[in-house]
C-alpha cells in the first residue's frame, strides 16, 4: 500500500480543486457541481485531504463551520462534516477513519461543540465514534393537501422588502434550539443568499409572518400559522416549536411514528459526535433547510 499522509488544507483553492475532481469521480451530484461551479467548492469549507506518496489526493473530508441557537439567547459553534470521499482504488484502507480523526482533533482545538453530519452509511461513521442523533423533530401530515403553488414564491421572486421582512422575523426568533444563525456572506453554506437561491425552496408571506417549504415539506414557520397551507403535504418542525401546536390544532396529524426517518431526508439520518460535553441542549433540532 502507498504511504498515505493526511493533512489539514484549510480552504486552499488549489487543494480544493483537486478535492472537487475526486468528489466528481465518486458522486454524480459532485460531477454536476464541478461543472456548475467551475471546479470550485460551492461554499466555504475547511478541507482535510489524504495524499499518496506521489502527492495525489485520494481522500477528502470537509468541515462547514456554523453556529446554531441554543434556545436560551446564545449560540453554539458546530463543525458540520460534508464532502467526504475516498478514491475507489483506495477504499477499505482506513483512509476515511484517518480523515475523521484529523478533523476531530481540529474541531477540539478550535472549541466546537459537536460535529453533525447526514448520511446513510452509518457503519463508517459509527466506527469513528459518531452516534445516531435524535433530530428532535415532529413530522406532521396536512389533512387537506392541495397541489397549489398560489402565493408561494421562489427566493428570486421575492422583493428586497420581502427578503428583509423574512430576515427580520427569523432573526427575532431565539426560542428554537438548533435554528441556524444565517449570515450575509454569500460564500457561507448557511448564508441568506444561498437560501434564497436554492431551487425547491418556496416562501409564503402573509401579514404576520412567513412559511418556508422545502420540496413540498413545510420546514419553517415564523409568525402565525395560516388556516390553509396549500402546496405542502408534510411539515417537519422542532418538537418544541410553538408552530407544531398551531398546526396540530388546525388538524395536522403527527405521523412521526410511521417513518423511521423523515421522508424529506431522502433515506439519510443525522449522526453527531459531541466534542465539548455539556454544551448541547437536549432538545437540539436539526432543521431541514440547512441539511447538508
Amino acid at each position: 500500500m502507498d504511504h498515505i499522509r493526511c493533512q489539514f488544507a484549510g480552504d486552499d483553492p488549489a487543494v480544493q480543486r483537486e478535492a472537487v475532481d475526486l468528489l466528481a469521480r465518486c458522486f454524480e451530484v459532485w460531477a454536476e457541481r464541478k461543472v456548475a461551479f467551475k471546479g470550485r467548492f460551492p461554499f466555504r469549507e475547511q478541507s482535510f485531504v489524504a495524499r499518496n506518496k506521489s502527492g495525489v489526493t485520494v481522500g477528502h473530508l470537509g468541515i462547514i463551520p456554523f453556529d446554531v441557537r441554543s434556545g436560551k439567547g446564545d449560540t453554539i459553534s458546530m463543525a458540520g462534516v460534508a464532502s467526504v470521499a475516498v478514491a475507489p482504488e483506495y477504499r477499505k484502507l482506513g483512509i476515511a477513519g484517518m480523515l475523521c480523526q484529523q478533523a476531530t482533533i481540529w474541531a477540539e482545538q478550535n472549541h466546537f461543540a459537536a460535529m453533525p453530519l447526514y448520511t446513510s452509511v452509518f457503519r463508517v461513521y459509527g466506527k469513528n465514534h459518531w452516534q445516531l442523533a435524535d433530530p428532535n423533530g415532529v413530522l406532521l401530515k396536512n389533512p387537506h393537501p392541495q397541489s397549489s403553488s398560489y402565493g408561494w414564491k421562489s427566493g428570486a421572486e421575492l422583493s428586497c422588502d420581502e427578503q428583509n421582512f423574512i430576515r427580520k422575523l427569523y432573526d427575532q426568533r431565539q426560542d428554537v434550539a438548533g435554528w441556524v444563525v444565517r449570515t450575509g456572506d454569500p460564500y457561507d453554506a448557511v448564508s441568506w443568499q444561498r437560501l434564497f437561491s436554492k431551487p425547491g425552496y418556496l416562501w409564503y408571506i402573509h401579514d404576520s409572518g412567513y412559511l418556508l417549504s422545502v420540496d413540498g415539506t413545510l420546514a419553517e414557520v415564523c409568525g402565525d400559522v395560516p388556516a390553509e397551507c396549500a402546496g405542502t403535504d408534510f411539515a417537519f418542525l422542532a418538537a418544541h416549536d410553538p408552530a407544531c401546536a398551531g398546526l396540530i390544532s388546525a388538524g395536522w396529524r403527527d405521523v412521526s411514528g410511521d417513518y423511521p426517518q423523515p421522508p424529506c431526508w431522502e433515506g439519510e439520518a443525522v449522526m453527531n459526535k459531541v466534542i465539548t460535553p455539556g454544551m448541547l441542549p437536549e432538545n437540539l433540532f436539526f432543521p431541514l433547510p440547512h441539511k447538508f
